[in-house]
């Protein structure tokens, strides 16, 4: 059974990954990751979005993180980002080409505050 398609969920699990990659990469530090998502208030408005709360559970494990490096060190942090990575690709649902083009306007609608 195919899943319903949910354009918001499609951008932050987009977003989640180019994250999870980026700290593979070491061209982000966990604090900077932290800073713009995983982080406690970052998870609390997941949870309060109910557009967004299938990701409550990814973020949360994404926020330990931190806690994979410094008490189990370099190899299993970066299996965990990988376990992450595959399984965030793995659930990703695509849209019709009208579903998918409001993705795009709403991704090139971002502006300034």
């Amino acid at each position: 059974m195919k899943k319903k398609f949910n354009k918001n969920s499609l951008i932050i699990k987009l977003i989640l990954i180019g994250i999870i990659r980026s700290l593979q990469l070491g061209k982000m530090t966990y604090d900077e990751a932290h800073m713009i998502l995983l982080c406690p208030g970052g998870l609390a408005n997941i949870q309060e979005n109910d557009e967004l709360r299938e990701l409550y559970n990814v973020i949360e494990r994404a926020m330990g993180l931190e806690d994979h490096f410094s008490l189990l060190g370099l190899e299993a942090y970066l299996k965990e980002l990988v376990d992450i990575e595959r399984d965030l690709t793995n659930s990703l649902t695509f849209g019709n080409y009208d579903q998918l083009h409001e993705v795009l306007r709403i991704i090139t609608s971002i502006k300034s505050i």
